[in-house]
């Protein structure tokens, strides 16, 4: 694997620890719109690793909480940009 292609991997690794490490924190506190967030960028994370079934559950748990909340704006931002949701 080329050095570029291997520094990407490691920096797509990295930054699906940091999201599911803030979910990890987020997730026990009532607060719909930093879950939502937190699954947001974990779905974008796995989206850029090539993983979409996996980012496709943390995209829709997102709308999930986003819908809970009340934020329609935000979730229907996030449809548009993800037809398949």
């Amino acid at each position: 694997m080329p050095a570029s292609a291997s520094s990407a991997v490691r920096r797509l690794q990295a930054a699906e620890a940091l999201a599911r490490e803030a979910w990890r924190l987020a997730e026990p506190v009532d607060v719909l719109g930093l879950q939502a967030d937190c699954q947001l960028a974990l779905g974008a994370v796995l989206r850029a690793a090539g993983r979409d079934a996996e980012a496709q559950a943390a995209f829709s748990l997102a709308l999930d909480l986003l819908d809970r909340k009340g934020n329609l704006v935000l979730a229907r931002r996030v449809r548009a940009e993800l037809p398949v949701v």
